[in-house]
């Protein structure tokens, strides 16, 4: 399974509009208003009725084919909007490294495309405090910095300039790159999605401030610390 995150600076029904583009493996044909078992999913239909439902919408909602499941999301009363996606192993790697590096999503802000562990081992701690037992997210704000570079990651050249990303330093370590349209960059750091474990951690690009690094967080979380002040100080990470 591959797990693929796109935030743009998009309307809700905007991103819609733009997976309902999306090649036909990738393309969604049912929806819901929650993550629904597939009796419970309904049929777009014709694209233009079902972009005009969602234009009228002010929560989320899921997207579906039979491979994929999209979650979209939008930040607060920004016009930033995030799609997760699980893409099936039967889709394939191809599929989605065709879809980073084509044209459809020039506009995209920050993406990643990875199998799920590399994601957790990235962006995820575990905290032990008594009988209670935390587990947090970590360094996905792109406001605050990069979240990581992982198989395949976009960046904007707009979010780049914004953390001063070392393109060359980080391009360096990549196996492939390319540039989209002139507004996006595109880092393939390893050649298939289940070689991250040849690339754990930031490697050479350890200590660059503006990549996230998991092993930063551990330390700054400490075990004197009682619940409540746990959680603030993975809250500082999210």
């Amino acid at each position: 399974m591959i797990e693929m995150g796109l935030e743009f600076d998009l309307a809700i029904h905007e991103v819609v509009e733009l997976l309902l583009s999306f090649p036909e493996p990738l393309r969604p044909q049912q929806y819901s208003d929650a993550e629904v078992a597939p009796c419970g999913r309904r049929s777009i239909g014709g694209h233009a009725a079902f972009l005009e439902k969602t234009r009228a919408r002010k929560g989320g909602i899921f997207l579906y084919n039979e491979r994929v499941i999209y979650g979209l999301t939008a930040a607060g009363n920004s016009l930033r909007s995030q799609a997760t996606a699980d893409v099936d192993d039967e889709v394939g790697a191809a599929a989605v490294e065709s879809l980073f590096t084509g044209p459809l999503l020039a506009g995209c802000h920050f993406g990643y495309a990875c199998v799920r562990e590399e994601r957790i081992a990235r962006n995820r701690v575990s905290v032990q405090r008594g009988i209670n037992s935390i587990e947090a997210w970590v360094g996905r704000d792109t406001r605050k910095v990069i979240p990581g570079l992982y198989w395949m990651t976009l960046l904007s050249r707009k979010l780049a300039d914004l953390h001063k990303v070392d393109i060359d330093k980080a391009a360096a370590e990549a196996v492939e790159t390319w540039t989209i349209s002139d507004t996006c960059l595109v880092f393939k750091m390893y050649d298939a999605p289940q070689r991250w474990p040849d690339r754990a951690g930031n490697g050479r690009l350890t200590g660059e401030p503006w990549l996230f690094d998991v092993a930063q967080v551990m330390p700054d979380v400490d075990p004197a610390h009682d619940l409540m002040s746990t959680l603030d100080t993975l809250r500082r990470w999210t």
